[in-house]
């Protein structure tokens, strides 16, 4: 089942996102030790397009219980850098397939060493 996490910072957060960054992002690639998989996650960002405030995730896991230890031991919102965080189930045919062997899309580009794509105006 997949389910999103939509996650908005405190006004007052950004310090310990900034200080928090580096092992969330070891978190992320870590959530197969949690027993699920993140589909795809990426930060939220304010009407400016540049300050980060928040994040969301696609988590693929068996069930609602097996995503709370994950996101609970993130290191980013275990320090309560967020003021709201809801979790949302949804089809998981609204959701790209991973790779073959489980690897997540972003993954995938990290070792193939490709580049994100290009920030379009408009879009966050």
């Amino acid at each position: 089942m997949l389910f999103v996490i939509h996650a908005t910072d405190r006004k007052d957060g950004m310090p310990t996102r900034a200080k928090f960054y580096r092992d969330h992002r070891i978190h992320l690639d870590r959530a197969q030790d949690y027993g699920v998989d993140v589909v795809t996650a990426g930060t939220l960002l304010a009407d400016d397009g540049e300050t980060p405030c928040g994040s969301v995730f696609v988590i693929d896991a068996k069930d609602r219980a097996a995503v709370d230890p994950f996101v609970r031991s993130d290191p980013i919102m275990s320090t309560r850098c967020g003021s709201t965080c809801r979790f949302t189930a949804t089809a998981r045919s609204a959701a790209p397939q991973s790779s073959r062997d489980g690897a997540t899309v972003e993954r995938v580009r990290r070792e193939q060493g490709k580049k994100k794509p290009r920030k379009r105006a408009g879009f966050a």
